[in-house]
């Protein structure tokens, strides 16, 4: 606050009477720089002020009866009292106010500068088009008005209160905005800070409106037309709703976002705010164009995390973008916790280049590796003692694994699953263009290589597999046969699949041997070790859509500075606290449960001690399997089965669907298919999901087929539900237990197991 040193004092003031104000804010000057004033008008002003003092100032002493009225009376005369300030023709506006003193008591006082309206000019902002009631006229008054709070009694009022002649016979000229009443902002905001959503409070709106529920409005079925306040919401509103919301969270919506995060994080502003501080681990301003705005963020209970979850063990890294107005990226660091849920360790924001047309590419290893040093150095300092992660799961971006590599020595990477298979399908979609029978054939055995080269432990191996499908290939480009499909599908194997995918260190990352090699070093089971990356897509996709969203004015995105507050003030503690609620949540079921009998041990069955059940096979109806199974008869891709020696197994070799009549070695499937209702295929659906696979149901076809020419061949069949095929697979196992024990014993202990199995069958199925 400026103050003239020079001011005098009155008596009442020298003296220290209670009441008034204090020769402090006597001395301070008026704020005319925040008048909104052409070049013209700031000048004229400067002139008024000339001499050090106001053109106006009178003083008022609060529990002076006799002083209150002259100054309601002079308020008065001006339009400046607080009923005429209500009125749709007042032409008075606040331009700036302070308040100051502890909040709630008598003592806290108010400053309010208000300007006239006819001296705003519209144009000095860049607006074409002028919405104030009255025209602009040059007019300079401004009043500068000091009142208690509680008790609205007037302290000061000084500026300059004549209006010129222009402004004095001005009319009104435009429609002026009525205000909305205070109480629609109360409840308003209420809702906006218990997360409801714009058609939320609109509807709400509308239904107090209807029923006149609002405090102070008025039961009467007729609107006061007198009345300065309207209770509507309209459009308009939303960006002052939004704002003052912010401003409840300590965002200044009106200032630009990175002067906010400056003045925020900077120890000597009067706005540094400490909950930001200690939650952001590193801070650098775009001071040049060629620079990045970054700021890191990891809380204390995220470093806690990190320290447990992550140190010595593996984490997921992953950017995402869109979820702010400016070129901002966001890179997340997560780990998992022993329920295998996902917990965020540190949020990586920092600015796309000036330029930059793309916002998704505009990183590169530096700045990232730059980061993730800044994250690690920032734990080792809470700590002491290194900061190791061991195995770190990226998607397939090459400058990700480069940072990772420069940070933390001897780490494994590996690549996501879900996003090699996408790159794939797409560089294979893009080669080998069309979708003729030629090309879709193409196009699938392309696709059972690259899943074969997924499961290989040696990198030998899938270049074997490779060569063998090139082989394939150009037989049938030599033969002439879908020559220019089968050249294309040979490019994407040899420039694509072999000469990059299968280089050393990239094939490590996402065979099945890189997998087993993370298990090894992190001493776990293979189960252990991350597949893909879905966690962290999924944790970005709740921010995006759940978290961010309650923060956002009409589905736009978030200001960076809108942003770093609600991430550190709101959305972290959020989803930390949920997670710690719901593990006291589960913890405390399983106490009730362990009370109960035979609790015990369901904990421990549902804890995996366990053994559980294996995949059963049985038939329910599936159009999408049964034309597939159809697909491998019609095909002769299905052989005749073979019968073992006791004459209750039958076992059938089936060709894979992709197979292709120019291969020498296709994959193929084994079916074997019981007496007793049970089976199994080697296939990867069944071994993932059970019931019956397209090569079972081809088997039975087969056999349908064999039994109508006339051949004899055992009776087999299979269950059409989950729980009477894991009873019949139960009964298998356990005859086969029976054998393994007493190998040595008589064939009739056998029979009478065999039996036994047989009785329970028939007992479930009279059950």
């Amino acid at each position: 606050m400026q103050r003239n040193i020079w001011q005098n004092l009155s008596v009442k003031q020298a003296s220290g009477e209670k009441g008034g104000l204090t020769s402090h804010s006597i001395a301070s000057e008026v704020y005319i720089q925040k008048l909104m004033l052409n070049e013209g008008q700031k000048k004229a002003i400067v002139d008024l002020y000339a001499g050090g003092q106001p053109p106006l100032s009178r003083e008022f002493h609060a529990d002076n009866q006799s002083e209150q009225r002259d100054a309601a009376a002079l308020l008065a005369m001006h339009d400046l009292d607080w009923e005429s300030q209500k009125t749709l023709a007042n032409r008075w506006s606040v331009r700036w106010t302070r308040v100051s003193g502890e909040k709630k008591k008598a003592t806290q006082m108010r400053r309010v500068l208000l300007q006239c309206d006819c001296g705003y000019d519209h144009t000095i902002h860049g607006s074409k088009k002028r919405h104030t009631a009255f025209d602009f006229t040059g007019c300079l008054a401004h009043a500068e008005i000091t009142l208690i709070v509680a008790s609205r009694a007037i302290l000061h009022v000084r500026g300059f209160l004549d209006h010129n002649l222009a402004c004095q016979e001005a009319l009104i000229a435009r429609i002026p905005k009525v205000p909305l009443h205070p109480s629609v902002y109360h409840i308003t905001l209420e809702q906006l800070e218990a997360g409801a959503t714009l058609s939320d409070i609109q509807d709400r709106n509308r239904s107090l409106v209807s029923c006149r529920s609002y405090p102070e409005m008025s039961s009467s079925a007729h609107y006061d037309v007198k009345a300065p306040f309207r209770w509507f919401l309209e459009a308009s509103d939303t960006r002052s709703l939004y704002r003052q919301h912010n401003r409840m969270h300590g965002v200044d919506t009106t200032v630009p976002a990175h002067i906010n995060i400056d003045e925020w994080l900077d120890l000597m502003s009067p706005r540094y705010n400490s909950v930001l501080a200690d939650a952001v681990f590193h801070y650098s301003p775009r001071a040049s164009r060629g620079e990045h705005f970054e700021v890191c963020i990891a809380t204390l209970k995220m470093r806690e995390a990190a320290w447990q979850y992550a140190n010595k063990s593996q984490i997921i890294l992953d950017g995402t973008f869109g979820i702010c107005d400016k070129k901002i990226l966001l890179f997340i660091i997560m780990a998992i916790d022993e329920e295998r849920k996902g917990i965020p360790l540190a949020f990586l924001q920092f600015s796309a280049p000036s330029g930059n047309h793309h916002t998704a590419a505009g990183y590169n290893t530096e700045v990232l590796e730059r980061l993730l040093k800044k994250w690690k150095n920032s734990l080792e300092k809470s700590r002491s003692g290194p900061f190791m992660v061991y195995v770190a799961i990226t998607d397939t971006d090459l400058m990700e694994r480069g940072a990772l590599v420069s940070v933390f020595s001897g780490i494994w990477l590996l690549i996501c699953k879900f996003h090699l298979c996408q790159s794939w399908w797409n560089h294979r979609n893009k080669a080998v263009k069309g979708n003729s029978p030629a090309h879709l054939d193409i196009k699938n055995q392309l696709r059972r290589v690259e899943v074969s080269l997924i499961e290989t432990m040696t990198l030998d191996d899938a270049h074997t597999i490779i060569q063998q499908e090139i082989n394939v290939l150009e037989t049938m480009r030599d033969a002439d046969e879908h020559s220019s499909i089968a050249e294309k599908g040979i490019t994407h194997l040899r420039d694509y699949l072999l000469n990059y995918w299968t280089t050393d260190a990239l094939w490590q990352s996402w065979s099945n041997f890189g997998r087993q090699k993370a298990a090894t070093i992190l001493d776990c089971d293979l189960k252990g070790v991350l597949l893909t990356t879905n966690h962290l897509e999924s944790f970005n996709g709740v921010l995006k859509r759940k978290h961010s969203r309650r923060w956002q004015r009409g589905g736009r995105r978030l200001c960076v500075d809108v942003l770093l507050s609600m991430l550190v003030s709101q959305i972290l503690p959020s989803v930390i606290s949920q997670r710690e609620m719901e593990a006291e949540a589960a913890h405390l079921c399983a106490e009730q449960i362990y009370l109960i009998p035979g609790g015990h041990a369901l904990l421990k069955k549902n804890n995996g001690s366990q053994h559980t059940d294996e995949h059963a096979a049985y038939l329910e109806p599936d159009c999408t399997r049964d034309e597939a199974a159809t697909a491998l008869f019609a095909h002769r891709q299905i052989g005749s089965p073979t019968v073992d020696a006791t004459g209750s197994i039958l076992t059938f070799s089936c060709y894979s669907s992709l197979a292709l009549a120019s291969e020498d070695s296709s994959v193929m499937y084994t079916v074997t298919l019981h007496m007793n209702g049970t089976g199994q295929c080697s296939c990867r659906d069944f071994a993932s999901c059970g019931g019956a696979c397209k090569h079972m149901r081809a088997a039975l076809l087969k056999l349908e087929d064999i039994q109508q020419q006339g051949t004899a061949v055992p009776k087999v069949w299979l269950p059409e539900s989950a729980d009477h095929a894991q009873l019949l697979l139960r009964a298998q196992q356990t005859a086969m237990s029976v054998a393994e024990i007493m190998p040595k014993q008589s064939l009739s202990i056998i029979d009478h197991a065999a039996a036994a199995v047989e009785d329970t069958i028939h007992l479930y199925l009279a059950g």
